[in-house]
């Protein structure tokens, strides 16, 4: 009986086993089935996918593949100012294309152009894994085919690089490959791609930057125009020599690596000079041209930093806030004697025009006489002192706005060091004890806004300027020093950014020049002021209410505009006992400053002035008095210019502020004063510098570094 139930439970587990076997078996055929269809399903979405994105795949014609789309640029008109880009090439034939040319474009770009069909798949896997390796996008993987589709049909736009784009562009080169001989593509992508200078075509880049043929060209020039068809403006030779060196020494290694040239070929073309026999450019441009040069510069670094188009390849009508009027005319104001007698054309000038309302950039000039395109900038860089025009950004503004200051709060000017040990003196080497801080900011007296600055903090100091865009370092660490009281570096474009949030109440805006861009696909992406709360109403109110007081005033006399309600301060830097000896030579000069400043404002425009020169400390590149007063007379023709014809309003006291006879208080922080009489002291007088209206730091015109101050003269002061 015991055999039978062991052989029946034997029987059992055997059916049980059978059984699980055929589930098991079952249940891997349906997860077959499922996977099969899901797979299928998968492809056929996907087939049905690209099926839709290449019927709906741009149409490309004959003129689409030849032509180049230009970029036009407007005013806040809308009228045309310039154009880049265009169709005026010269030609390379698909027959006679030069054998250097297409070996060294062919070798870096796409060595198996003639053995794929449009689309290399070997490349696509290549520029995978060396991304990956890399991990960030380190090689693309288009063909030439590829790029000529891109720049005929498709924008640039790192927005145009998605999934739909990538498909129609492989199955357009395709196409194209089927219509067109390998020669004929080759030819119309050599014509077309952009060459940096507003240059399109290896046969107009061979004529603009070495003057022949493309079919002259040696193996360096070759490799060199080869080079820049991967990033045409940062390897532009005449900008970026370096640069285009390695590009072409790198062209070069891929045509010996592809067995294009020998190594003796490579070994000689390394070592031939970036600019040899490279044309010289720096007087092609028109008058017109010039004139909006550094605004120009704005724009392209504008549309780089906001977008991912080129504004050269891409086609855009990119409408900017320039006033074409107010440019000519502030031109003409640098680079005429109409309107200032300049003594010497080598003294500089750079001025900044925002509107306070909304940052929009007016108007802009980066230098006097100028001759090449992107050349130097002043109005953008930031490498000179602005003197005591910092006076109300960092030391009185921030004493307003944290510690309730008003226009009389009482302050001592009398004798004062730095921590370091060093004096610090007024312009005038007098001190007038006892005074408001009206009088001592219209007066622009340093010892009292090194006291203001110490009263106030540095890190408070910094957190109010930084408010305004302006970012401080000193010794190359982010941060203020007490010598920042009466100066520190920034740009014209920085400081008219900066005062204009005194002039509208308290909002900062970041300064811009383009409104709106317009894609060939008629996409619009449109910009407007970006703004953000800097100080309290009061505070711009106060600071304002004083400035008011100094155009026309005997401190800066040649900025007064009668009948207008404006406001502005003065800046001027100065020499330490060294510098001083360079920059004249020696001889005993009644004046002698580095850089001169103005900015003044209106609630419709504020304007930032420098004049200088290049190189400040060198035998005569000192501004005397009469040129240190050309900011003020700038500033005092423009903006008589741009308001002609407006309304402009004066400031309407806020109600968080409270006036009590001549001056302003925040509310509810006004304590009568008792009024002293002050003196007036002297120190000894040992610098050569004329009393004057200007200030300037007690640092150099580069330094506003207290560390660095402490190796200076101790006679030197802060000019008025």
């Amino acid at each position: 009986m015991s055999n039978q139930k062991t052989q029946l439970s034997r029987t059992n587990k055997g059916k049980q086993n059978a059984t699980s076997k055929k589930t098991k078996k079952n249940l891997w055929k349906r997860l077959f089935i499922y996977l099969i269809s899901f797979f299928s399903l998968a492809v056929i979405a996907i087939v049905g996918v690209c099926a839709y994105f290449i019927s709906n795949a741009p149409n490309v014609t004959r003129e689409d593949l030849v032509g180049t789309l230009p970029s036009t640029i407007y005013d806040n008109k809308g009228n045309v100012i310039t154009t880049l880009g265009g169709n005026d090439r010269i030609l390379i034939d698909a027959n006679s294309i030069p054998s250097l040319l297409e070996d060294a474009l062919l070798s870096i770009e796409d060595r198996r152009f003639y053995d794929h069909k449009g689309v290399d798949l070997i490349r696509i896997a290549g520029a995978l894994f060396a991304n990956i390796s890399s991990g960030k996008l380190a090689q693309g993987g288009s063909t030439i085919t590829q790029q000529l589709i891109k720049l005929s049909v498709f924008s640039t736009t790192q927005e145009d690089q998605n999934i739909k784009r990538k498909i129609q562009e492989a199955w357009l080169s395709m196409q194209l490959e089927r219509e067109y001989s390998k020669k004929d593509i080759l030819a119309l992508y050599m014509n077309k791609v952009y060459l940096a200078n507003n240059t399109y075509g290896f046969g107009t880049a061979a004529q603009y930057y070495y003057g022949k043929q493309a079919s002259e060209l040696t193996l360096p020039q070759a490799a060199l125009l080869a080079g820049l068809v991967q990033a045409p403006s940062a390897y532009d030779p005449y900008i970026y020599p370096e640069e285009a060196r390695k590009r072409r020494d790198t062209v070069l290694e891929a045509m010996l690596s592809n067995e294009k040239i020998t190594q003796t070929q490579y070994d000689e073309a390394i070592k031939t000079d970036i600019k040899e026999n490279m044309v010289d450019h720096s007087n092609d441009k028109t008058a017109n041209e010039l004139a909006i040069d550094s605004y120009l510069q704005v724009v392209l670094s504008e549309i780089k930093e906001k977008t991912t188009l080129d504004p050269y390849t891409d086609g855009l009508e990119i409408y900017t806030n320039l006033d074409m009027d107010a440019q000519k005319h502030l031109v003409s104001v640098l680079n005429s004697a109409d309107y200032i007698q300049w003594l010497d054309n080598n003294i500089q000038a750079a001025v900044a025009i925002t509107n306070p309302q909304d940052g929009a950039v007016v108007a802009l000039a980066g230098g006097r006489n100028i001759n090449v395109q992107l050349g130097l900038n002043r109005a953008t860089s930031a490498t000179r002192s602005v003197g005591s025009t910092a006076k109300p950004i960092i030391d009185y503004g921030p004493a307003v706005e944290y510690l309730n200051y008003s226009s009389a709060t009482v302050m001592s000017d009398s004798e004062i060091k730095y921590t370091s040990g060093m004096s610090l003196y007024n312009w005038d080497k007098l001190y007038q004890g006892d005074i408001t801080m009206r009088a001592a900011l219209q007066g622009s007296r340093n010892t009292t806004a090194l006291r203001t600055l110490r009263e106030v903090g540095l890190d408070n100091a910094y957190a109010f300027l930084s408010k305004l865009g302006i970012k401080v370092s000193n010794n190359g660490v982010d941060g203020l020093v007490e010598s920042n009281s009466i100066g520190f570096v920034a740009s014209p474009l920085q400081m008219s950014a900066a005062y204009s949030a005194l002039a509208n109440g308290g909002t900062y805006y970041k300064p811009y020049t383009i409104n709106k861009i317009v894609t060939r696909s008629n996409e619009t992406a449109t910009y407007v002021g970006e703004g953000t709360r800097a100080m309290k109403e009061s505070t711009a109110y106060i600071i304002t209410d004083i400035l008011k007081g100094i155009p026309g005033s005997s401190n800066a006399s040649s900025s007064g505009i009668r009948g207008l309600a404006h406001a502005g301060k003065t800046g001027t830097t100065n020499y330490t006992d060294s510098e001083l000896e360079i920059a004249t030579g020696g001889k005993s000069v009644e004046y002698a400053a580095p850089d001169a400043w103005f900015v003044g404002y209106t609630q419709k425009y504020s304007i930032a002035t420098w004049v200088g020169y290049d190189s400040p400390v060198s035998e005569g590149g000192y501004l005397n008095y009469a040129e240190s007063r050309y900011p003020q007379l700038i500033y005092q023709e423009m903006m008589s210019y741009l308001s002609k014809d407006i309304t402009t309003p004066d400031w309407k006291q806020p109600s968080s502020v409270e006036r009590y006879a001549s001056e302003v208080y925040v509310k509810g922080t006004y304590r009568p004063v008792i009024t002293t009489t002050t003196t007036t002291t002297s120190t000894s007088q040992t610098s050569q510098q004329k009393p004057v209206d200007e200030e300037s730091s007690t640092t150099s015109k580069h330094s506003t570094t207290e560390e660095k101050s402490t190796t200076y003269s101790t006679t030197t002061t802060s000019k008025r």
